[in-house]
C-alpha cells in the first residue's frame, strides 16, 4: 500500500480523532464554568465577581462550531473512501476494507466475522489497498 492509498483511507479516522480531541477540549471548558464560590444561603445562587463563565461560553460556542464542521468532513471521507472502496471487484477485499476503514475494526475482529485466519485478512487487506482508485477530485487535507 503506498503512503498516499495509506492517507486516503485513513484520513476519516484522523478527523474522528480530532473531534473527539476537540469535545474533550469542551468538556474541560464546561467544567471550567462550574462557579468556584457559590452561595446557598441567600434567596439565589451567586458565584464569584471574577467568574470567567462568559469568555469560557464563548470558546465551547466556538470549538461546538469546529466539531460540527469536522463532523461534515468527516461524513464526506468517508462516503469517498466507501465509494472507492465500492469500486473494487472481489467481494472479500471490500469487506475487508469496508471493516477496516468504514467500521473501525481490528484485524482480529474480522477475521472472526469473516471465518477467515488473521493471515488471511492482511493478505485480503494488501491486495485489496493496492487496487483502490483514489478519486481525481478527492479534496487535500487542511
Amino acid at each position: 500500500m503506498t503512503a498516499e492509498i495509506a492517507e486516503f483511507l485513513n484520513r476519516p479516522i484522523r478527523t474522528l480523532k480530532a473531534i473527539r480531541e476537540l469535545q474533550a477540549r469542551i468538556r474541560g471548558l464546561e467544567y471550567a464554568m462550574l462557579p468556584r464560590g457559590v452561595r446557598y444561603d441567600k434567596d439565589r445562587v451567586q458565584g464569584t465577581r471574577t467568574d470567567p463563565m462568559l469568555i469560557f461560553a464563548e470558546r465551547v460556542d466556538a470549538l461546538q462550531d469546529k466539531v460540527d464542521d469536522l463532523k461534515l468532513v468527516y461524513l464526506a471521507e468517508v462516503k469517498e473512501v466507501e465509494d472507492a472502496i465500492a469500486q473494487l471487484e472481489n467481494q472479500n477485499e471490500r469487506c475487508v476494507l469496508t471493516m477496516r476503514y468504514v467500521h473501525r475494526m481490528r484485524y482480529e475482529d474480522i477475521a472472526d466475522a469473516m471465518f477467515y485466519s488473521p493471515r488471511t485478512i492482511y493478505s485480503l487487506h494488501r491486495s485489496g489497498a493496492a487496487r483502490i482508485k483514489i478519486p481525481k477530485d478527492c479534496s487535500k487535507l487542511q
